[in-house]
């Protein structure tokens, strides 16, 4: 994790829907104060996917921090950091792109060759900046699940009396995992137009990025598992202060992509 050996992992290790380990947040110290709102990063101009990449990395290294090693349950960046990272994408994204072209028609135009060689290539710079969006984006909707402290997590046990929270905790890590399934699937589609050797760059084989070890199936799963739970304890207007106690969830069923908004796995 050579762009981030000066960053501060802090481990919280409450984690909900049965995943193991301790949720890493790559926190770089004084971030809250000297990195936080900084504004003072900038883009240098680019002309192609390896300029993006280039530029990616740069800014990986100004906040310290390391996308290739940041998994959704894993190791991710603190919330501390995330929106001053986001602010930056949308300059440059805004410096790419000045219609606004959404992700899902670059990734359409993408996969047709749409336009000419250098329009296929601007598509494809955009696309890979909106993919490091959606998992920084997703990365910030995961802590929220934790926003609500141990109320909100269902764990080994819950009150009907907290059943609006921990909806509302679950509805992060719902949003959290349907945005990290976009991002494998445009990096998906980016790295199959890309020169190999410009995929390989990015994170193939073996720089493969932990992004694609996320285990999505089993957190659309133990989410569905976990709503079920409150539907089935907490009906009607049940405010019980009596804890509920839970087993382990069952063993991930397949599921159902348009279920759990799913976009890859």
């Amino acid at each position: 994790m050579e762009t981030s050996t000066k960053a501060l992992l802090l481990a919280l290790c409450i984690l909900p829907l049965a995943l193991t380990g301790c949720l890493q947040l790559i926190h770089p110290p004084g971030s809250e104060n000297s990195i936080s709102g900084k504004g003072d990063f900038s883009w240098n101009d680019v002309d192609s996917v390896e300029g993006v990449y280039h530029e990616l990395v740069r800014q990986d290294q100004f906040y310290q921090v390391d996308y290739r090693v940041e998994r959704l349950d894993k190791t991710i960046v603190s919330n501390a950091i995330v929106d001053s990272m986001l602010s930056d994408l949308d300059v440059l994204l805004r410096k790419l792109d000045d219609k606004g072209i959404p992700a899902e028609q670059l990734a359409q135009d993408v996969q047709r060759e749409y336009g000419t060689p250098d329009e296929s290539e601007q598509d494809k710079m955009l696309l890979f900046v909106h993919t490091r969006r959606l998992m920084l984006e997703s990365e910030k909707e995961w802590q929220m699940g934790y926003g609500y402290g141990n109320t909100g997590l269902v764990r080994d046990g819950f009150k009907c009396i907290e059943k609006d929270i921990v909806n509302a905790s679950l509805s992060h890590f719902f949003t959290a995992a349907k945005l990290a399934g976009s991002a494998q699937y445009y990096l998906d589609i980016l790295l199959s137009s890309v020169p190999q050797q410009t995929a390989e760059l990015i994170g193939i084989n073996k720089n493969k990025i932990a992004w694609y070890t996320i285990p999505l199936q089993k957190i659309f799963s133990n989410i569905k598992y976990e709503r079920s739970l409150l539907d089935k304890h907490c009906t009607g207007g049940n405010t019980s202060n009596v804890m509920v106690k839970i087993g382990s969830p069952p063993n991930p069923e397949p599921s159902n992509p348009d279920d759990a908004g799913q976009t890859a796995g």
